[in-house]
């Protein structure tokens, strides 16, 4: 019993540093992960971590634009239209990303909000 505490006790005492890492990370390391995940609409395996991370990064982020619009009463920047797919919306990321690699040392939001902005934007 006490070996399986200590086990709990080290993973959980490490989270917090894996949770950083994923919020302060850069353009680089998002594209190093979406790379894994070019089209998951393709029938791509999740299993890979890097595509479950952009994934998720993606759909945090878009979820995060909503609660703030609808929280704080704000116009939205980025519409997105009815019928986005998972795969359109890594493929959009992807895209800009390795179209614009003078951005990659900025945050991993600034990187996904231009994206989403370029190809999304409601004006």
């Amino acid at each position: 019993m006490k070996c399986l505490m200590f086990f709990l006790a080290s993973v959980l005492s490490a989270f917090p540093l894996v949770c950083h890492a994923a919020v302060t990370g850069s353009g680089n390391d998002l594209l190093e992960a979406c790379a894994e995940a070019r089209n998951p609409d393709a029938g791509l395996s999740f299993d890979d971590v890097g595509s479950a991370y952009c994934l998720g990064y993606l759909h945090g982020y878009i979820d995060r634009e909503r609660i703030t619009i609808k929280g704080f009463r704000h116009t939205p920047l980025i519409c997105l239209p009815a019928g986005v797919t998972n795969g359109q919306l890594t493929l959009v990321l992807l895209n800009y990303m390795q179209d614009h690699p003078d951005v990659l040392h900025w945050g991993a939001d600034l990187v996904t909000m231009n994206a989403l902005l370029a190809a999304f934007s409601c004006d």
